[in-house]
């Protein structure tokens, strides 16, 4: 298996809940997370893609642990 899906997984779990941690408040709230999380998932897709790290093969377990870290990580910052 590639990394390429559960990195991606990680980087829109990661990105949903630090976005939803930190809010933006002002009147145009929704355009500022939009934004701001296209922009975190887009940064770290293409440092992924420009060092090669996309298309390195590792073991299905290890690829669903990454999987699960993500989703670990987005519950303890939503709970803090």
């Amino acid at each position: 298996m590639k990394l390429r899906i559960p990195i991606f997984i990680l980087t829109l779990v990661i990105a949903s809940g630090v976005v939803e941690r930190y809010p933006i408040s002002t009147t145009i709230e929704s355009i500022w997370l939009s934004i701001s999380f296209f922009l975190i998932i887009g940064i770290i897709i293409t440092i992924a893609e420009k060092t090669g790290l996309n298309d390195k093969k590792v073991n299905v377990f290890i690829g669903l642990f990454i999987v699960l870290l993500g989703v670990i990580f987005d519950l303890n910052i939503l709970n803090v």
